[in-house]
């Protein structure tokens, strides 16, 4: 069963919108893959969302980079929060914080990933809290 396309977006602009993100990219995995052997074919672009008029290069680009941070999250099968280097502004760091989403408790079906920026750790973490506000399967 095909998840509802215009729901499935609605969703990620609703948990972008909640936690400022600048960016975002929802991803699902095959049901047929052991998640230790996961690789970039495996994950399936369902969603992304970048604001702005970037072309075509720039947004294969940023793809490829969130699923390079959604990897390992899948992998470990928790939810994580990653700072991005060199984005400290003065007051603020850019952080991509990452959403695991289950089948059900043994089986992973995709990830989101959120690009917001965050006076702190202890901020990114309460951004996460809100996201896994909206993830509730499984858990």
């Amino acid at each position: 069963m095909q998840p509802n396309r215009s729901y499935l977006e609605s969703l990620v602009w609703k948990m972008a919108a909640s936690v400022a993100a600048t960016e975002a990219a929802a991803f699902a995995v095959r049901s047929d893959i052991q998640i230790e052997h996961l690789k970039d074919h495996d994950l399936f672009l369902l969603c992304h969302i970048r604001p702005g008029d970037a072309d075509e290069s720039k947004r294969a680009a940023a793809i490829a980079a969130f699923r390079d941070i959604v990897k390992p999250c899948l992998m470990q099968g928790k939810d994580g929060m990653i700072e991005i280097d060199d984005t400290y502004d003065g007051k603020n760091r850019l952080y991509c914080l990452l959403i695991v989403e289950r089948r059900n408790r043994d089986a992973l079906a995709g990830a989101g990933a959120f690009i917001t920026r965050c006076c702190s750790l202890k901020d990114a973490e309460e951004k996460l809290g809100v996201l896994q506000g909206f993830a509730v399967i499984g858990r």
